[in-house]
């Protein structure tokens, strides 16, 4: 494998590591006997290996200034509780990812002791990170903090940091002299290259002893082999392996990892760990849960709801033949055979995924979960038998095909929103109404002076009035546009969009923030430990700055300078787990969509829409007194929607080109299955903003809606937004006219056509028996007839349904034939839409088409040319299908 090609590569690495350890550190100082090196801290190094130490000093007296405001000192004191740092959790790092690092200590006094240290990295001294470490009497601690790896060279393999210890004293910080006498220390990260897949193994805690170091290696071999049959990655440099049986508490400490390889019970006692690995996992991560080394108890602790498989026994196989089955027919479409003499371990299990990838004997092997943006590849095959001849067998190959890739970047919004907070900062335009009384108070002024005069005969006066009146009210808006002006309020304006994760109690929020200061200030700024902040990276002061970490999981931003007269921005995000799920508990009833709001303030809350990637939008009516959310036929919205009404309020104008413009760049809002865009305010519980600013923002709330069945008996209505129509797979295949994951038809056809369509209803309201269905087609079809056929249950025959000849735009029709709407056991029926030839393609047929149209047209008087021969296109925008039924 190419992994033995980067030999070279290593020792390069290692020379560098080594060339920077200092000798008193490997060998001892002179009088120190062998026990007190034993009772020093052992650190692993990048590379795994153990370092003995706490330090990578180098002197440096100018690195010393630079670190904030710490004073110098001609003889520094020695640090009483020396501390170190190395690499934690994944320790393998990409530039533009979030990185945890491990601070160790030693306490050997008899008193508490408080230490802080302060790192840079890549050479940035003016961007520092701190962490405030309490160690107890006589303990030894290790704590945690992340850090965002910055932009390297490409070939880059290592970065170097450096770090000082601080004290605080009355005289402000002073810093510590390692055990050499050095104010600073360096450490070395390892790299690798972002454009590499980049996965993690947490195998260890099932290898205790030796007698299963065979077990390790086929497993590692197997996995590796997978890795290899599905990446091309030339210089790699093996999968790192959690060595611990925790994750850091900080967050994003996944953030590097595209997939992650789960074969042990490690994390089994680790709430916090669990937590992170499922905020990276539904932020598009991949996990591979190897389900015949995994505990259930394991499984439903990382799983939680999503584990929608039971074991019912464990059996070993000598021999078996399994299946690789077609995503998207549910049909057989490769079987392998493998035999040994060595069996392997198989779980039965019964499991109600729909994408199950593989099975043995009908009984799945490897099946797909969907986890939010992520997903999850449980398999019960042991590993051997995914190994055929020392190779990968083509089943494995295909699985890992699709679980070696890279995690899909998230999109960026930060710019989107900026541009919506800046408008939220600055000058005030006075309000309609007041220029409006102001103009009318001037015109009935002036109606009334010109009826006094003319009563009087003195009309001629009221060119005295006339002007007065004028200026008078030109005045009163000069000065109340002035005030306007003049006084712009030191301000923090913030702009979220939040994402419920579906079947789960955890939020994302991203979150980005204007500042606007009138004089020059420091920032102080707070937040929990489920919320990163970072200033942007165009933020213009070069002064120092610190992002300080604490014990209890607070980080506070310290010597971040504001100018005057200027808005600068920091963006970060959210990632925590809520008490009460934010979710839409909705059903249908026979006016549409009713549903309640959960987890929000529903008085907070205005302006909600349902969205999807392929069905019309449809506006929803709050109405806050009953949290009642209603949504029905004449709420439908156009492509391109997002609010009902001709006329928009002017903060519905700007939400509605903000959808317009994030739906474009970011396809996490509208995901197949409908969502509900919300409005409200911001939702900063976990950030503590500085006195004195005034306050605005907001946030949109994409909340997944789950649906109740109707009870037996009762009568409702299934609007356009919840009714999904897919390509059907008819005689002729599965048409491209209609595309599902977008609802978008191709936009124009010269030819005849047909497609076959299955229109399904949410798996909520099945079994139920339709009573009538309302179509609105949009199209256009000049000289051509469309023609909407249905299914006959019983004979499968072709029936007609509807139609038309030269469609002209928006038709609607309804379908009320029983037998046509039967469902099957999906919840579906199936129509078939044709288009016909033209009179003229028909007196056409049969000619040489190709040798005609390559012909000179005959020109005709005024330059026009006879094309009453060529093809007449048609299109179709968009089908609609608003649906009753009753409930069985």
């Amino acid at each position: 494998m190419h992994r033995s090609n980067n030999l070279l590569r290593y020792l390069a690495i290692a020379i560098a590591m080594l060339s920077t350890i200092d000798s008193s550190r490997l060998f001892g100082k002179p009088g120190q006997t062998p026990s007190d090196q034993e009772n020093q801290i052992a650190q692993p190094n990048v590379d795994g290996s153990a370092q003995t130490g706490t330090t990578m000093p180098e002197a440096s007296t100018e690195t010393a200034e630079a670190v904030g405001s710490v004073s110098r000192s001609s003889d520094p004191p020695t640090a009483s509780i020396p501390l170190g740092i190395t690499p934690a959790g994944i320790q393998r790092h990409v530039t533009g990812k979030w990185a945890t690092l491990a601070v160790n200590g030693v306490n050997r006094t008899d008193s508490d002791t408080e230490e802080m240290i302060v790192f840079t990295l890549g050479g940035d001294e003016n961007n520092q990170v701190s962490r405030k470490v309490w160690i107890p009497a006589g303990a030894r601690r290790q704590a945690w903090f992340p850090i965002l790896i910055p932009e390297v060279p490409l070939d880059a393999t290592q970065i170097t940091g450096q770090f000082i210890q601080v004290t605080d004293t009355e005289d402000g910080e002073t810093y510590q002299a390692n055990r050499v006498g050095s104010p600073t220390s360096k450490r070395s990260l390892l790299l690798s290259p972002e454009t590499d897949e980049q996965s993690a193994m947490m195998i260890d805690s099932i290898f205790d002893g030796e007698a299963n170091e065979k077990e390790e290696k086929s497993l590692t071999e197997m996995i590796y082999a997978g890795f290899d049959s599905a990446t091309n990655i030339q210089q790699d440099l093996g999968m790192p392996r959690f060595a611990a049986h925790f994750l850091p508490p900080t967050p994003n400490p996944l953030d590097s990892l595209d997939q992650l390889i789960i074969a042990s019970d490690s994390l089994l006692n680790d709430t916090v760990g669990v937590a992170r690995l499922r905020q990276w996992l539904n932020d598009g991560g991949r996990v591979w849960v190897m389900a015949d080394k995994v505990s259930p108890r394991s499984v439903q602790a990382l799983l939680g709801d999503s584990a929608n498989f039971e074991v019912l026994d464990r059996v070993q196989l000598n021999n078996f033949t399994i299946e690789t089955l077609d995503p998207f027919f549910r049909t057989v479409s490769l079987e392998e055979a493998w035999a040994s003499e060595t069996p392997v371990d198989f779980l039965r299990v019964m499991t109600d995924a729909n994408d199950v990838h593989s099975q043995i004997d009908g009984w799945p092997s490897a099946f797909w979960i969907p986890s939010g943006k992520g997903e999850i590849i449980v398999t019960t095959l042991g590993h051997e038998g995914w190994m055929l001849n020392g190779q990968p067998t083509e089943t494995y190959t295909a699985l890992s095909s699709r679980f070696f890739i890279k995690r899909d970047q998230p999109a960026d919004r930060a710019e989107l929103v900026r541009k919506e907070l800046n408008r939220e900062i600055g000058y005030e335009i006075p309000e309609r109404r007041l220029i409006a009384v102001v103009l009318g108070v001037h015109f009935l002024l002036t109606l009334a002076a010109g009826l006094y005069f003319a009563r009087q005969k003195e009309l001629h006066k009221l060119g005295l009035v006339l002007p007065a009146s004028v200026i008078l009210a030109v005045g009163i808006l000069l000065v109340v546009g002035s005030t306007n002006t003049s006084a712009v309020p030191s301000t923090i304006a913030v702009g979220q969009v939040a994402r419920a994760i579906p079947d789960t109690s955890q939020v994302a929020i991203d979150t980005t923030i204007a500042v606007y200061s009138q004089d020059p200030q420091e920032l102080p700024l707070r937040t929990g430990p489920d919320t990163m902040i970072r200033p942007d990276s165009n933020w213009t002061s070069s002064e120092t700055r610190r992002h300080q970490f604490t014990d209890d999981g607070v980080a506070e931003w310290k010597f971040l300078k504001q100018p005057p007269g200027k808005i600068q921005h920091l963006s970060g995000s959210t990632r925590k787990s809520s008490e009460n799920p934010w979710q839409i508990q909705g059903q249908f009833d026979e006016n549409g969509f009713v549903g309640r709001l959960n987890g929000l303030d529903v008085d907070a809350v205005s302006d909600a829409v349902v969205v999807s990637s392929s069905l019309p939008s449809m506006s929803i009516t709050i109405n806050s007194s009953k949290n009642e959310l209603v949504g029905g036929q004449g709420q439908v919205l156009l492509p391109g929607q997002f609010y009902d009404g001709a006329l928009l309020t002017e903060v519905q104008r700007k939400r509605q080109a903000f959808i317009r413009d994030l739906v474009g760049t970011d396809s996490t809002l509208r995901t197949r299955e409908p969502t509900m865009l919300i409005w409200t305010d911001p939702i900063v519980d976990d950030i503590e903003f500085p006195q004195g600013f005034e306050k605005r923002g907001w946030t949109l709330v994409s909340c997944p809606i789950n649906l109740l069945p109707p009870a037996a008996g009762q009568s409702f209505m299934i609007p356009p937004g919840f009714v999904h129509i897919n390509p059907f797979r008819g005689d002729r295949g599965v048409s491209t006219l209609y595309n599902p994951e977008n609802g978008q038809w191709i936009e124009s056809m010269d030819r005849p056509a047909s497609v076959d369509l299955s229109i399904e209803l949410p798996a909520a309201v099945v079994p139920c028996k339709l009573t009538e269905c309302n179509v609105s087609l949009h199209a256009n079809t000049p000289g051509r007839v469309l023609s909407v056929y249905g299914y006959n249950k019983t004979t499968s025959e072709k029936v007609p349904v509807k139609e038309i000849a030269n469609v002209p735009g928006l038709v609607q029709f309804t379908i009320s034939d029983a037998e046509v709407m039967n469902l099957d056991a999906k919840g579906a029926f199936r129509i078939t839409l044709e288009v016909s030839e033209t009179e003229e393609e028909k007196e056409n047929e049969g000619k040489d088409v190709d040798a005609y149209a390559t012909s000179e047209p005959e020109s005709q008087p005024g330059g026009l040319t006879d094309d009453s021969n060529s093809a007449i296109p048609w299109s179709i925008k968009y089908l609609h299908f608003n649906v009753k039924a009753t409930a069985m």
